[in-house]
């Protein structure tokens, strides 16, 4: 295949948050109860999951929406100012 076949779609202005506790498979609703929050807030969320924790992408303007929205919902939020 030559290279120029090749699309790449990419999209910028994302930042990340983990979820920074280890996650068992007993864990239930964590995704759920994270994406509530942020869908409640107006915030979109593409969450990605690993066999240790979860990673949540919110657009850039959305970061402190988003862990304000979170810390409000019970969630321990470092202070990132």
């Amino acid at each position: 295949m030559p290279d120029d076949s090749l699309v790449v779609d990419s999209s910028h202005g994302w930042r990340v948050f983990l979820i920074d506790e280890p996650l068992t498979f007993d864990m239930i609703g964590v995704i759920y109860r994270t994406t509530e929050i942020l869908k409640d807030a107006g915030i979109s969320v593409m969450a990605i999951s690993t066999f240790t924790t979860d990673a949540f992408l919110v657009r850039e303007d959305d970061l402190q929406p988003s862990l304000r929205a979170l810390q409000a919902g019970g969630f321990s939020v470092p202070d990132l100012s």
